[in-house]
């Protein structure tokens, strides 16, 4: 369903209290499922959001559009009513949901600015400070959801999780094989085996994209957005993500210096989630899920570097042969042989 600039401002208008467009609705780039406007007005900017039954930027991948449900689902749990309010603080929360038209797969929410995101300017103390607020925030999510019956049932995200397996844990052998390498049936097989693991509930409530960004600093506060992958799934699919980001980040850092300020920000998101598991450290830290873990790690380094996600992000005018893609393939491809082997993060 095509949305007109027409209409995306009389949606707004009617159905966020008090809010009057002074412009037209300007495009956002920077996303890649979903067709993103800002609308400038008053009292206050807006963000609409519209999900097509495709990846926005890839209209050849189908994307169940019932996405975005998810996404104003978990929204509504942040709301001051909702069962995640508590998470919410002056350092960290998501963005405020003004407006959900279902028939429309549209919303429209709280515009938390483009100032950059956690891996912007030059990753001083206060980053390390917002990792930190990250990793205590995923790692509360993930403690206060882990087994809950309510979360297991409204947040069944099938359609992403379908999507996700087709497009990227069962395109290990064509991600290893644009880099130059003939990859090992166990590689591929293992991330196969986790695409089908991941077709069914898991764990606890996960965010699901937790990639930079995702991750927008707002003065001195951190607003994660993006929430469309939302699901009751596995801690890794949060952890593992954010940590392969890190890596890529560090790999494409131009100096010793930067490389190392983002260590610091993988260590201190890290340590602060696993203390923020406490009690439930041993039921969602388990061996089979730091299994699961290095798989997923490996596949978002892959599709990121020679896969279908490459366009758009660090590397989208680096050619697979240059030798920190390599490197950064070699070691996916590593962890896809031995997923059981000890982890060194980023």
């Amino acid at each position: 369903m095509e949305i007109s600039p027409n209409q995306i401002v009389l949606i707004a208008e009617k159905h966020v209290a008090g809010f009057r467009a002074t412009g037209d609705p300007v495009p956002l780039s920077g996303g890649n499922l979903n067709f993103i406007w800002r609308v400038a007005g008053t009292p206050h900017n807006v963000i609409v959001k519209h999900a097509p039954p495709y990846i926005a930027g890839q209209p050849d991948i189908p994307l169940d559009p019932q996405r975005i449900h998810f996404e104003a689902k978990a929204l509504q749990q942040f709301s001051d009513d909702g069962k995640l309010h508590p998470l919410k603080s002056d350092h960290i929360s998501p963005p405020e949901l003004y407006h959900f038209d279902q028939e429309r797969h549209l919303l429209i929410m709280e515009d938390v600015g483009n100032n950059g995101g956690i891996f912007s300017g030059d990753l001083g103390a206060d980053h390390d400070e917002r990792s930190a607020s990250l990793g205590e925030f995923m790692g509360t999510l993930h403690r206060e959801t882990a087994g809950n019956p309510w979360f297991k049932k409204n947040f069944n995200n099938s359609g992403i999780q379908q999507t996700r397996q087709q497009v990227q844990y069962n395109g290990a052998e064509e991600f290893l094989v644009n880099a130059g390498i003939k990859p090992e049936q166990k590689a591929v097989d293992h991330a196969r085996t986790l695409g089908e693991k991941l077709l069914t509930p898991g764990k606890c409530m996960v965010m699901g994209d937790l990639w930079a960004p995702s991750l927008i600093i707002q003065q001195n506060r951190l607003r994660i957005i993006d929430w469309e992958f939302a699901h009751f799934g596995y801690p890794f699919q949060d952890t593992a993500h954010f940590l392969s980001h890190c890596t890529m980040h560090k790999a494409a850092a131009g100096s010793k210096a930067r490389k190392k300020r983002v260590e610091a920000i993988a260590r201190r998101f890290l340590k602060r989630y696993q203390l923020a598991l406490g009690e439930e450290n041993g039921l969602l830290m388990d061996r089979a899920e730091q299994h699961d873990f290095n798989i997923h790690y490996a596949m978002e380094l892959l599709i990121r570097t020679t896969g279908a996600f490459k366009s758009g992000y660090l590397f989208e005018d680096t050619p697979v042969s240059d030798p920190v893609i390599q490197q950064i393939v070699h070691r996916a491809y590593a962890f896809l042989l031995n997923p059981d082997r000890h982890p060194d993060w980023p």
